[in-house]
């Protein structure tokens, strides 16, 4: 079922994230309908991932949603696991404050529990092409998100930013490039470890909760950091 990735292949090469075998055996079928698609691996067990591929060869991470887990820790894991790979997000019931907290984590792309095999192939081929389908309620609670967070931001922000220190301040700029916690380890020669303990006192220091409100406040020190 799950087909050897060969380098020069045009097709999308995808892994299926999930401890439950009979869903990804179901999600692999599902997707080998498309001709674009190729499945090279299946999702982490125990002590690693069933079918092992380079992390530099895969294109998109397909995950269940999680019920009592943080999607922003899970989304990260994956982002680690597989740097530079989209994640799409399986079963998300479609309200507004969980679609958004999976956007904030860092997915690409959700399907919706109600979606059939045909939505869930294209969801994949659009966030490979960095195309994005959202519903027009959600679009508007993102636009509304923003502006919440922009004003929050302008609350007193100046200060947190100063405490920042200077490697606190060069990985936040590497986030903003969109680099996971290994990749930013590798561009600064640190410990992935440290890089996280970066990352949470950046986190603290800016009073936010997540890396995209970490992000937001770019602007106000973008000068200065280039500078620098």
């Amino acid at each position: 079922m799950v087909e050897q990735n060969h380098p020069n292949s045009e097709k999308i090469r995808v892994i299926i994230f999930n401890e439950v075998r009979a869903v990804r055996d179901g999600l692999a079928l599902l997707l080998l309908k498309s001709p674009e698609l190729a499945v090279i691996g299946l999702s982490p067990k125990e002590n690693g991932y069933e079918e092992q591929q380079e992390t530099n060869t895969v294109d998109c991470v397909l995950a269940l949603s999680w019920l009592d887990i943080s999607a922003s820790d899970e989304i990260q894991k994956i982002k680690d696991e597989f740097p530079g790979a989209k994640v799409v997000i399986i079963g998300v019931s479609g309200t507004e404050k969980e679609v958004l907290e999976y956007i904030e984590a860092g997915a690409s792309g959700y399907v919706l529990p109600e979606s059939c095999p045909e939505d869930l192939i294209e969801t994949v081929q659009k966030v490979y092409r960095g195309e994005a389908s959202c519903p027009l309620n959600v679009l508007s609670c993102l636009f509304e998100r923003i502006a919440s967070l922009r004003a929050q931001l302008n609350v007193g922000q100046d200060s947190h930013l100063s405490s920042l220190s200077q490697r606190e301040l060069q990985v936040l700029q590497l986030v903003a490039e969109g680099m996971s916690n290994k990749e930013i380890a590798i561009r600064l020669n640190l410990e992935l470890q440290t890089v996280k303990n970066h990352l949470h006192n950046i986190l603290e220091k800016l009073r936010v909760h997540n890396r995209r409100e970490a992000v937001a406040c770019i602007p106000k020190f973008k000068l200065a950091v280039n500078s620098n």
